[in-house]
């Protein structure tokens, strides 16, 4: 189930991707031939700037992820989960900080609303996009980044163009924070911290091993001497019964 997530959320941010791509190129066309140029440019400054106050602004949150690993180490899930949550609430939270604020000045701007609608998405999703291409794509955390970051946008569409509401869409953006928090735990925030840390990797394996080497090596010698067959304690070539002395080594024999 859980690589059917992946695979799934993996081909969402591909298209994701696309979409950003497009988007950003009628935003770009529309607003130039229209005479606003500024808010392309206004856009790509934004965009530039995204990744870097985020990394500073998400440093909080690396912070907490030395008690994860301890807590890994220690096969403690449940401290583990919470604060993993702690950590993906807050990263998630700069993210609605930030789909907010292109959201607001998208629509202060007394403008097309449509050339508008595209460049605010354009905005929203052209650094997260990079910033996620820069990681693992496999990465859910990355891949649910992104996919709130597109959800959220259009939660605050729908409640101010269809329902006149801005709060509503504010309402349903931080408890829509909540919910894909809580999802990126199911999905296996903590597993990947757990792998990550070599937690609960122990020598078990490595004496398992030994034992069985051990045993390859015993079990042909009882098996020889239980057949009633007289060998050769030096090589342990098959002789004779009568014999004394080994045919193959020269080995003196007992008996």
């Amino acid at each position: 189930m859980k690589k059917l997530f992946e695979g799934l959320f993996t081909l969402f941010l591909s298209v994701i991707g696309i979409l950003n791509f497009s988007s950003g190129i009628i935003a770009a066309i529309w607003l130039i031939a229209v005479g606003g140029w500024q808010f392309v440019l206004f856009g790509f400054i934004l965009g530039i700037a995204m990744p870097w106050v985020y990394s500073i602004a998400s440093i909080p949150s690396m912070l907490v992820v030395p008690l994860i690993l301890k807590f890994a180490e220690k096969g403690n899930q449940l401290l583990m989960s919470v604060f993993g949550f702690i950590a993906s609430l807050y990263n998630n939270f700069l993210l609605a900080l930030w789909v907010s604020f292109v959201f607001g000045l998208m629509i202060q701007v007394d403008y097309n609303p449509i050339a508008m609608w595209f460049w605010g998405f354009a905005t929203v999703m052209g650094p997260i996009s990079y910033m996620a291409s820069k990681e693992d794509r496999g990465s859910l955390g990355t891949v649910l980044g992104a996919f709130f970051c597109q959800v959220g946008y259009i939660l605050l569409t729908v409640s101010y163009y269809f329902f006149g509401s801005e709060t509503l869409g504010y309402s349903l953006l931080w408890l829509s924070l909540i919910a894909f928090s809580g999802l990126n735990i199911y999905l296996g925030f903590a597993e990947g911290l757990l792998r990550k840390s070599g937690a609960g990797s122990t020598s078990v394996q490595p004496l398992e091993e030994e034992n069985i080497e051990e045993a390859d090596i015993v079990t042909p010698m009882e098996e020889l001497q239980d057949t009633g067959k007289k060998y050769c304690s030096n090589c342990g070539e098959q002789i004779n019964k009568s014999s004394n002395f080994c045919t193959s080594c020269g080995t003196a024999l007992k008996g």
